[in-house]
């Protein structure tokens, strides 16, 4: 935090102080480091002290100045210029800081600041409300799908809430990259990718999510070398031939609505 004033600095550390460590942990854990690395076709099981390196970031005042880190500082500069302006004492504007959740991460405050950013985001996906406010007010399809997933039977076990867990990351990660444009379509696609495992499978370990998580041919990847959200919704899904799954009849209902899908029980 070298170029940051000792404001900013003080700042920075207090929000980060103001939250409490399991839900940091937990943040980083279920949903930043497993879309960084399913992103990029690794496994994402469990962050410790060895995988900080997913986090690792790069100085703005780096001597060799790479080509790599020039757009970055641009954006940087561009933003802190841009909020310090003394037209933002009378306009009372200001902007944030472009994150992606899989760019490089900026050494100093904008770490601090990319995982505050992202941890509001995780909570608006979590309590469901931004997603159901964004999906308009036609589509009953994706909201049907929401509503079963916080009412169906089984929805508290283990292996299901594994399953949600990459839903829920497959969600953030397309409203990070592409906000809320044809986010219905996404849902659909998204709830058909990630419960497939919870239909074809008795069991739903960590391992099972993980394996799915970072297929070189899955969502995450594709979300990633996306220019359109047509990429996303041209995605062939395999959809299970069996039904090993139990408590989850809703869910096979909304198979069954969408794709004409059956099921050998």
């Amino acid at each position: 935090m070298k170029s940051n004033s000792e404001e900013e600095r003080i700042k920075s550390v207090e929000k980060w102080e103001s939250i409490e460590s399991k839900e940091l942990v937990r943040f980083f854990n279920d949903y930043l480091f497993r879309i960084r690395n399913w992103s990029k076709g690794r496994s994402a099981r469990y962050f410790t002290k060895n995988d900080v390196n997913v986090f690792k970031g790069i100085s703005l005042e780096n001597p060799n100045n790479f080509n790599f880190i020039q757009p970055y500082r641009i954006n940087h500069y561009f933003t802190e210029n841009y909020n310090s302006d003394i037209n933002r004492k009378i306009d009372l504007n200001t902007i944030e800081f472009p994150f992606q959740l899989d760019q490089l991460i900026i050494n100093g405050k904008r770490f601090f600041e990319y995982f505050h950013f992202y941890s509001k985001h995780i909570m608006n996906i979590e309590n469901q409300e931004y997603i159901l406010e964004n999906l308009g007010g036609n589509n009953t399809r994706a909201k049907g799908i929401l509503k079963t997933l916080n009412s169906y039977e089984g929805r508290n076990r283990t292996g299901d809430r594994y399953v949600r867990n990459i839903f829920d990351c497959s969600i953030l990660y397309y409203l990070d990259k592409f906000g809320t444009y044809d986010l219905d379509k996404a849902v659909e696609k998204f709830f058909l990718w990630a419960y497939s495992l919870r239909v074809e499978l008795h069991s739903v370990q960590l391992a099972s999510i993980d394996n799915l998580g970072m297929k070189n041919n899955g969502i995450f990847r594709i979300i990633r070398e996306s220019i359109d959200t047509k990429d996303i919704r041209q995605k062939n899904i395999d959809f299970p031939k069996n039904n090993r799954g139990t408590k989850i009849d809703d869910i096979i209902s909304h198979f069954k609505t969408l794709n004409n899908w059956t099921i050998n029980d």
